[in-house]
């Protein structure tokens, strides 16, 4: 399938991919690129067989190369990974948010004219992680039963697809396809928006000084929190700065959910407003039979 695997970023998504190559194809040599001090820590856990200090060194040589960083970062990295990329090998992304990805690829391949290497590229998507973040997070069983969504360019060459195919499946994953568009309106709704409630729902409750009436000792309420505050605002836990960048990158779609969402509250509120049960009992229903039927 594979001989070397370069994966650029060690933190939690990278850090999974190299334990699950590992686990299912020990013969595959891994390379490791990142920052400390993760690069250090992805080395002591033994995620990859070597490591490397510049993009260079870890792409040259390599019959696929992984961007396993945050999204600016993959985008950042893209000129020197194209002027590194080995004539026959394959590049992939893990990036959540892929319009950046692509127009930083295909800028990077109009400046060099080596518009081949965009036949060898497909965009990929596991849809799986954790609110825990870096290499002590990896999981070699992250990817299992999960869905992995690749995204081809028109210039993609179908074996470039049918061989990242096999790669997901081989850790575990099911694939699905969608184009770049597709992806980033849907994971905006499904993932970008959520996070973002996530975040502003525990920071509301953190606020809260525990104001009583008059003569009342104050309660704060964020320390009485159950189950279901905490089920929803788990990915609360996960790193602002890495969401603040995938938020920005997938503003416009982001943007539209957050507005369907405000539509949605304003609803909520209105009903509320006027006491209208039955109107509020449909607007719960909608969410609660989508709900029982995941």
């Amino acid at each position: 399938m594979f001989e070397r695997v370069a994966i650029l970023g060690t933190g939690l998504m990278g850090g999974s991919l190299a334990a699950a190559l590992g686990a299912r194809l020990p013969a595959v040599h891994r390379v490791g690129y990142g920052l400390e001090p993760d690069l250090s820590q992805a080395r002591a856990r033994g995620l990859f067989d070597e490591t490397a200090h510049t993009v260079a060194d870890a792409v040259r040589g390599a019959d696929l190369v992984v961007l396993a960083a945050p999204i600016s970062v993959n985008c950042a990295l893209m000129d020197e990974v194209v002027d590194n990329l080995s004539p026959d090998a394959l590049l992939t992304d893990l990036s959540s948010v892929k319009r950046p990805v692509v127009a930083a690829l295909e800028a990077a391949v109009t400046r060099r004219e080596g518009a081949d290497v965009l036949t060898r590229f497909v965009a990929s998507h596991p849809i799986a992680g954790s609110e825990k973040s870096g290499p002590d997070a990896a999981d070699a069983a992250l990817f299992v039963g999960r869905e992995a969504v690749l995204s081809r360019l028109p210039a993609t060459a179908p074996d470039t697809v049918a061989r990242l195919e096999a790669l997901w499946r081989c850790v575990g994953a099911r694939v699905t396809h969608m184009t770049v568009g597709q992806h980033d309106r849907v994971f905006a709704l499904v993932s970008h928006v959520p996070h973002a409630v996530a975040f502003v729902m525990a920071g509301v409750v953190a606020n809260d000084l525990g104001a009583s009436a008059v003569g009342e000792e104050p309660v704060r309420a964020g320390e009485h929190a159950g189950p279901g505050l905490l089920d929803m605002t788990r990915i609360a836990a996960s790193s602002p700065a890495l969401w603040a960048d995938i938020l920005i990158q997938n503003r416009v779609p982001t943007l539209a959910g957050l507005v369907a969402l405000a539509s949605r509250l304003q609803a909520l509120a209105v009903t509320l407003q006027a006491e209208d049960r039955a109107a509020l009992t449909a607007l719960l229903a909608r969410g609660a039979d989508w709900r029982r039927g995941q």
